[in-house]
């Protein structure tokens, strides 16, 4: 699991519930201009989340910024222990993300 992410108009919603994380750390970059986003995580997957949105908010594992130029790093307790770990990386402009 790993790859990028990449949209200009829209709204955009990735659901990840049912993926399997391979062995090792993967990076997942995830850039968005205009739109509202949702990540679903796999449950009680190791994951490593940092969001910055310059126009809207940031909803990430219950944690919420919002306003101008916020920036958010979330992760989870076991991601440090386990040996699938999942990095994801989000840019967004103008609207909401929500990671789940």
């Amino acid at each position: 699991l790993g790859g990028s992410i990449s949209t200009v108009f829209g709204d955009c919603d990735l659901d990840l519930s049912n993926a399997v994380i391979a062995e090792g750390e993967h990076m997942l970059k995830f850039h968005s201009v205009f739109g509202d986003s949702t990540i679903i995580l796999p449950k009680d997957s190791a994951v490593s989340v940092t969001g910055n949105s310059t126009f809207g908010s940031l909803i990430i594992m219950g944690q919420r910024k919002e306003g101008i130029s916020s920036d958010l790093h979330v992760t989870t307790p076991n991601y440090e222990s386990s040996s699938r770990r999942l990095q994801i990386s989000i840019s967004k402009i103008f609207g909401s993300t929500r990671v789940s």
